[in-house]
């Protein structure tokens, strides 16, 4: 099949405040995807245009939230979506903050010790214990902190060190009673492990690491593949998402 004969996803996404995963006024990401047809598409701008004032222009969701006919409106046409039309990928900012610390911390030094934790997905389930139960088990406080102080790091905050994130681990730590081990293995896997990171960054190895927007791009396209096989993305324009299009496309 041709390019021109693959089908097409127009996406976009929410208002993205990037790699700053704790700010409390966005701590949600989303991302979308719609596949439909021209003729069915312009159908349904239409029938959200037909509940506006004449002359409003493009149905921008600014627009349209200040009109109870046209939220009406757009509520009739999200409900009458097909349901292989669309997909959606909503990140949770400090679940992903605390994914990111296991992806770039535990993660690497296991795989270096010759456990893949990728493979069997234990990475993934040893971030949501951790961000389950983490502020349960010790001071929720203290684990706030912890997350907070990593994205500073991580996001070059002037006067937030690697030391500071290490500080706030082991201030964590000394909360849990009990045991400790899956907290550590997690979160302090070796003192100097976020030196590293930061290192690999500014040599220019990471990039926007900590943005959720490629991770949601990608997993709201494996939303799309069992449905039409290879397609073509179109996407508004995204620094982040231009700067990863090669390894996108691999």
């Amino acid at each position: 099949m041709s390019e021109e004969q693959l089908p097409v996803v127009f996406a976009d996404e929410s208002n993205n405040t990037g790699e700053n995963l704790t700010d409390a006024n966005q701590p949600v990401f989303a991302v979308a995807g719609v596949h439909l047809d021209d003729g069915a598409a312009q159908d349904l701008v239409d029938h959200v245009l037909a509940a506006l004032k004449v002359g409003a222009g493009e149905p921008k969701y600014s627009k349209v939230r200040r009109s109870p006919k046209g939220k009406d409106a757009l509520l009739d046409v999200l409900s009458s979506l097909p349901a292989e039309s669309v997909q959606t990928h909503v990140t949770g900012k400090r679940f992903m903050a605390v994914a990111k610390i296991i992806d770039l911390g535990t993660e690497p030094l296991m795989y270096e010790s010759g456990y893949n934790m990728l493979a069997d997905g234990s990475a993934r389930h040893l971030a949501h214990l951790v961000a389950a139960t983490g502020p349960v088990l010790g001071d929720a406080a203290a684990f706030g902190k912890l997350v907070d102080t990593f994205v500073a790091v991580v996001r070059e905050v002037p006067g937030v060190k690697a030391m500071d994130y290490v500080k706030a681990a082991k201030a964590y730590l000394a909360t849990i009673k009990g045991e400790k081990h899956p907290f550590e293995l997690a979160l302090l896997p070796e003192p100097s492990w976020l030196h590293q990171v930061m290192r690999d960054r500014a040599l220019g190895e990471l990039g926007k690491t900590l943005d959720p927007a490629i991770p949601g791009v990608v997993e709201m396209c494996r939303g799309f593949e069992p449905v039409l096989g290879h397609f073509k993305l179109i996407h508004d324009r995204s620094k982040v998402i231009g700067s990863a299009k090669a390894d996108l496309l691999m």
